[in-house]
């Protein structure tokens, strides 16, 4: 007999015996363990690159992979990214061994009217997965299984791709397209099966004529056959955030409808334990005049057909980075950076601090409100105060549930630290021991409902 699993039942049947509603139960302490993956083995044109922003999905029965971007650092390279790498796992242990896979990379072309030099620069790329020996709900062989898509924007700047500044991205001849790579795994690695680099002129479109812009904070996840993905998607001049349904067909994964929710940026996607959908986006200010700095979720309780507004919170976090996640029981917690702390006198608000510290916000389901927020990583207090003229930056988190090598399901955290100036990127980014991509976990527990059927 397992002993985890019987005190993993024990422990949920006495939550649920209490008084206390099982889905408010505190999540408690999340792992703080170093970087995983730091610096890549290759990069277009061998820039100097390093990892960041990650996304963990489910690749097979015990294996997941970690999908992580490249981000080009030095001065003049503002926002410069080089696509991403995949690493397969099975424990987060193995992880810093495991060879990456190069997955998405930039490229250079000329323009069409003038002949000019264009670079393309792809950035974090969404991931969709269906794993490897994963059933559809009635048991039967899911057609793709071990296929899956991964989804990045890609900028097209006039340039050799030296240099990208802030002003590059305001200029008129800047084109944006949307890469997408189709994806296989073999059980031991994962591979590009096709590759496509959808124009302006050529966009990728839904079934019901949306035309999809990036994918959100979040890998997909399951619903009946479906994959279900947040995004950004435009129709008839108009550009939202909501959730995409990709459905299996001719061989590939194909985006079928889009849901709209609401505007903004980076959205995220997390199924609660009874099964209803929780949907966040990074707010923008035609939300309202405090919405950069709230949390905001909305909810479905029809598989993404219609979404109510579930909790505004106003003026409890800085304008950076958000998503909503969730444990491998169904609980639900929100990511995001508190406020710019203060000087020891308290006379001076640092606003240029406001992504050293890392929090989470539970969701109390029973009344729809949130917890205090929990620190999960305080980058000055880990890991020293920065040079003058420099900051820590620990932001954009992601997660996924995912089954690993010992059988059991783990609720992983993804989140980037870099040491970044203050000045940007014209003074430089500061390579230090704590760059990279981190993965962390939330405490062991069983799946109210498991994502996936083995």
């Amino acid at each position: 007999m397992d002993w985890r699993c019987v005190l993993l039942c024990l422990a949920v049947a006495a939550m649920v015996m209490t008084d206390l509603h099982a889905s408010d139960a505190p999540i408690g302490v999340i792992t703080r363990a170093g970087p995983k993956v730091v610096l890549p083995a290759s990069s277009t044109d061998n820039l100097p690159v390093r990892y960041g922003l990650g996304f963990v999905a489910q690749l097979g029965p015990r294996a997941a992979g970690l999908f992580v971007n490249l981000r080009v650092f030095g001065k003049g390279r503002t926002d410069f990214e080089d696509g991403c790498d995949a690493f397969v796992f099975g424990d987060l242990a193995s992880l810093k061994k495991a060879s990456p896979t190069p997955i998405i990379r930039n490229e250079h072309e000329r323009d069409p009217a003038t002949g000019a030099a264009r670079f393309v620069v792809k950035y974090p790329a969404a991931i969709g997965f269906w794993p490897l020996g994963a059933k559809q709900p009635d048991g039967s062989p899911h057609p793709g299984a071990g296929k899956g898509f991964a989804i990045c924007r890609a900028l097209s700047f006039i340039g050799r791709g030296g240099v990208l500044t802030w002003d590059m991205f305001s200029q008129p001849t800047m084109r944006c397209y949307l890469e997408v790579a189709q994806l296989a795994f073999d059980g031991r690695q994962v591979s590009v099966v096709k590759r496509e680099l959808f124009r302006s002129d050529q966009p990728w479109v839904t079934g019901d004529g949306w035309q999809i812009a990036a994918g959100g904070l979040h890998s997909s996840i399951p619903d009946g056959s479906d994959l279900l993905l947040a995004g950004e998607a435009q129709k008839d001049g108009l550009g939202r955030n909501g959730v995409l349904r990709f459905r299996f067909a001719d061989g590939r994964w194909q985006p079928i409808a889009f849901s709209p929710v609401t505007s903004g940026g980076e959205p995220s996607l997390v199924r609660r334990a009874d099964g209803t959908l929780v949907f966040l986006t990074r707010p923008s200010e035609d939300m309202g005049p405090d919405a950069p700095r709230s949390i905001m979720l909305w909810t479905s309780k029809d598989a993404g057909a219609s979404w109510q507004e579930l909790l505004r919170v106003p003026n409890v976090r800085p304008s950076t980075p958000i998503s909503v996640n969730a444990t491998a029981d169904g609980r639900v917690f929100v990511l995001a950076n508190v406020p710019g702390m203060t000087n020891p006198e308290r006379t001076v608000q640092w606003w240029h601090r406001d992504r050293a510290r890392l929090a989470m916000w539970q969701l109390n389901d029973s009344a729809a409100t949130l917890q205090p927020p929990q620190i999960i990583r305080d980058a000055e207090a880990d890991f020293g105060m920065t040079p003058p003229g420099f900051q820590w930056y620990v932001d954009h988190p992601t997660s996924a549930i995912v089954r690993l090598g010992d059988g059991f399901w783990h609720g992983l955290i993804a989140y980037r630290v870099m040491q970044y100036p203050a000045a940007g990127d014209s003074v430089g980014e500061k390579l230090t021991p704590h760059t990279g991509c981190y993965v962390e976990e939330t405490p062991a527990a069983e799946p109210a409902r498991p994502p996936w059927r083995f």
